[in-house]
């Protein structure tokens, strides 16, 4: 079954690596408990969860080697990797992360604005006489 919704999540301070990726694997194989209202609405959020038969991961240093794929393996899922600079090839994820890279960084109260910007707005500050 292809659930195209994200199935687990890791929010950590921590950069990517290994780990991380295993204990997103690890929340998307248990049921979620949480649902709330929407699993009276969306009845499916019930069905997702369970070993995977193949994941699909992108060309990022945490997926490179023999360890995930060897983990993975052994619990009979297989990896495939998207070939680089396709970002169709996972458009749903890709769009999710476009979303909220763009609600975290520009549109939120506490965004982060671009370096040039910051300095380009200290410039005008500064030649504004008080």
């Amino acid at each position: 079954m292809r659930t195209r919704c994200i199935e687990g999540f890791l929010l950590s301070f921590e950069p990517a690596s290994i780990y991380s990726v295993m204990e997103c694997i690890k929340r998307g194989n248990r049921p979620k408990l949480h649902k709330g209202a929407l699993a009276k609405r969306y009845p499916v959020l019930n069905q997702i969860f369970g070993r995977f038969d193949e994941i699909v991961v992108d060309n990022g240093k945490e997926f490179s080697g023999t360890s995930l794929e060897d983990a993975m393996a052994d619990v009979g899922t297989t990896v495939r990797f998207a070939p680089v600079s396709s970002p169709t090839y996972k458009a749903v994820v890709e769009r999710f992360f476009g979303t909220l890279n763009s609600l975290l960084n520009t549109k939120l109260p506490g965004a982060v604005f671009k370096t040039e910007l910051l300095r380009e707005r200290a410039m005008i500050h500064r030649k504004t006489p008080c």
